[in-house]
């Protein structure tokens, strides 16, 4: 079976699969310093949940980022186009964001894509 995307637009793909994982991560460290912070306040419970919370969805976003790059760096890899998808829906609610937990949908969308 051809590969329905030739080299160049494969490289391309990574590219915005790397450049989309390193987003991701910026959010995540801007997590992690939040929860630093939170744990100076140990009364405000709500705000460290909805941070834990935050972090998972980020902490699943990269690991999935992490496969889909593989994925799509694979020679033999037929699911390319799926991957793209995946990684198209993804990008779009991270232009879009307003709260972590909207990239919930796109993630598991993302992991089913991968998964299959």
């Amino acid at each position: 079976m051809p590969d329905p995307f030739p080299p160049s637009e494969r490289v391309e793909l990574v590219a915005r699969a790397v450049l989309l994982r390193a987003g991701i991560a910026r959010f995540q460290e801007e997590r992690r310093a939040n929860w630093d912070r939170l744990a100076l306040r140990p009364g405000d419970t709500t705000a460290r949940l909805q941070n834990a919370d935050d972090l998972q969805t980020l902490d699943d976003a990269l690991r999935l980022m992490d496969r889909a790059i593989d994925l799509l760096e694979s020679p033999t890899e037929d699911r390319v186009a799926v991957v793209a998808f995946g990684i198209e829906q993804l990008q779009h609610r991270v232009t879009e964001l307003e709260e972590y937990a909207d990239l919930k949908e796109p993630i598991g969308l993302l992991r089913e894509l991968i998964e299959s």
